[in-house]
């Protein structure tokens, strides 16, 4: 057995370096970059369905993973500790006042359509209000087209 050297005559040795796995179950903290605060839904859900959707849990907001009718079952005990997993994720992504909230539904989807029907803003006339003004007042002020374009896509 001949030891590897590179064009230089100098050995290389080869090493695998493991890094540490970041599991998906451990960065609730990560599912949003910032938490629900009560002013910021849009954005919150937005990027939770992202984080969800891509961890494949999707179906436990929509419905389409429903909880299996026998109790008993390792299916229903499988089902409840994703439900826990995803609440949980739900729960950390919201400051503490709103999380009290919502801290006692039973389900990730009674979390998430209960925040849906709390902060979204086409269920309230007043913040709908507040976002024609804030669109009809953003100028782009000399500002790059880019840099406008920007704020007008954060106010949708």
């Amino acid at each position: 057995m001949t030891t590897p050297t590179n064009d230089d005559g100098v050995v290389v040795k080869n090493t695998t370096v493991t890094l540490p796995s970041l599991h998906m179950q451990d960065v609730s903290s990560l599912l949003t970059p910032e938490k629900l605060d009560g002013t910021n839904y849009v954005e919150w859900a937005l990027n939770a369905q992202n984080k969800i959707r891509g961890r494949k849990r999707w179906g436990f907001i929509s419905g389409t993973k429903a909880a299996p009718n026998d109790t008993n079952s390792e299916e229903y005990e499988a089902w409840e500790d994703d439900n826990c997993l995803i609440k949980s994720w739900l729960l950390d992504a919201m400051n503490k006042d709103i999380r009290s909230i919502f801290l006692r539904l039973p389900t990730a989807k009674e979390i998430w359509d209960m925040a849906k029907q709390t902060y979204s803003v086409s269920q309230d006339a007043s913040k709908s209000y507040q976002l024609y003004c804030e669109v009809i007042f953003v100028r782009q002020n000399g500002s790059s087209v880019i840099y406008y374009w920007g704020k007008l896509q954060k106010l949708w």
